[in-house]
């Protein structure tokens, strides 16, 4: 039997169908995102509160990205001699290393959707260097005049060369988009 090609109606119903389809796939995900994807987001830093404020301490933090359930935004705060300051990547370049940001924000500042989270911290002479190598490397980075929301680069790409750079070994969340373009 020879395979006939639907005709021109039949066509246009499949694709009003699809659409529709993916439409109300699209909008679920929308309405039960934090639910499915178990998200939790405080204002508190559990974990932290432990550690002298004399203590060097680097956290990496995350909050979810505005308009979306599924991307965080990563960036690194730095605590030395009781005094904070935040290195990450920006989406719009206009610091004096491009798109690399050093307190833009304030440490513990979401990035406008709501609540942040720990991803991982360092204390003690092992934050002492890794603060340093950020300090040094961040500069440096090499898509600081480039961002890309997806794939990358953008800000989780940023977390992920610091970490390799700077010789940190730390798994990162799934919904680090970007974490990986820098391997391209």
């Amino acid at each position: 039997m020879k395979f006939k090609p639907a005709d021109k109606t039949s066509r246009r119903l499949i694709g009003l169908a699809g659409r529709a389809l993916l439409g109300v796939l699209l909008w679920l995900v929308a309405m039960l995102g934090p639910g499915v994807f178990g998200r939790v987001y405080t204002e508190e830093a559990p974990g932290i509160a432990h550690i002298s404020p004399e203590e060097p301490l680097v956290v990496l933090y995350a909050a979810k990205v505005p308009d979306t359930y599924v991307a965080d935004h990563g960036w690194f705060a730095i605590r030395e001699g009781g005094e904070w300051e935040r290195w990450e990547v920006w989406q719009r370049a206009g610091g004096e290393y491009g798109h690399v940001r050093r307190n833009l924000l304030p440490e513990r500042q979401d990035v406008g959707a709501g609540g942040l989270r720990i991803i991982a911290y360092w204390k003690g002479e092992q934050a002492r260097a890794f603060a340093e190598c950020i300090a040094r490397e961040s500069p440096r980075y090499r898509f600081r005049g480039r961002y890309l929301i997806w794939p990358g680069p953008n800000s989780n790409t940023y977390i992920a060369a610091m970490l390799e750079v700077c010789g940190i070994e730390q798994e990162l969340p799934w919904s680090f988009y970007g974490a990986w373009a820098a391997l391209f």
